[in-house]
């Protein structure tokens, strides 16, 4: 009789409490409502099921499987806001705060939080210990970015195109000029290793510490921050090789 192939998906089931654990921080921490926890948990075990759970396959043994199962799911939960809302990048005015704009930027603008409920949540999330004066000033400086919003497309019949202006022309230019740097981001960053492009995710993408980045793929912290500056370095010479000049680099990424 031949020896049939083990359950692919028995991993899964052997892993779900973890799965369910680290699921219900990352949707505490994100402050997701009950419909988007669901949503995002949904999400989840579609992603991790599937290809005969392979994701979940690729676990090495390196480190605990909570920590593994931290990083997909982290991973995934980026894929899974930019699927719901689109990629949200901060604002010039947010970066030039530094991590503080940016997360009360995110939390204001994409989240929809109020500022004294971002002001509450940078403080016992993030540790921020910016005054609150302060974030309140700030808050009122950021640009106005509305949330995107799903609406019937059968009311889009009642739209006419607006003419186009000198203005709309330029912001054309400006994002054809987008388009081209980021299409060579791409191209720079699709020929990193895996493990640099992953640092790169957790530090710029997921905006983690280079402490919890280092905490999380077990590695020295003071090794992975010369790292990082390596990899930057590296990317800027590819960049500049393809023609990209650093500031408009940094100006496409500030999103201005």
């Amino acid at each position: 009789m031949p020896k049939q192939s083990p359950d692919p998906y028995s991993l899964f089931t052997k892993q779900f409490p973890n799965i369910e654990h680290v699921l219900v921080r990352i949707a505490r921490r994100q402050h997701l409502s009950a419909e988007e926890r669901g949503e995002f948990r949904s999400f989840v075990y579609r992603r991790l099921l599937a290809d005969d759970c392979s994701c979940l396959h690729r676990f090495q043994g390196k480190s605990r499987w909570k920590t593994f199962l931290t990083v997909v799911i982290q991973r995934l939960f980026m894929d899974f806001r930019n699927h719901r809302w689109g990629r949200w990048r901060p604002s010039a005015r947010a970066r030039r705060r530094g991590v503080g704009g940016i997360l009360l930027e995110r939390l204001v603008s994409r989240d929809g939080f109020g500022v004294e409920e971002a002001i509450s949540i940078l403080r016992e999330n993030h540790g921020v210990r910016i005054p609150s004066h302060e974030l309140r000033h700030w808050a009122a400086q950021l640009p106005q970015r509305g949330r995107p919003a799903w609406v019937n497309d059968s009311c889009l019949q009642n739209y006419c195109a607006p003419e186009r202006t000198d203005a709309e022309l330029l912001d054309h230019e400006r994002g054809e000029q987008a388009c081209t740097i980021y299409r060579r981001l791409e191209r720079v960053l699709s020929s990193l290793p895996a493990q640099d492009r992953l640092v790169l995710k957790m530090r710029y993408e997921d905006d983690l510490r280079i402490n919890e980045i280092a905490r999380l793929l077990a590695r020295p912290q003071k090794a992975l921050y010369r790292e990082i500056k390596a990899i930057q370095a590296q990317m800027k010479r590819s960049l500049g090789e393809m023609g990209c000049h650093p500031k408009e680099v940094a100006e496409v990424l500030a999103g201005r």
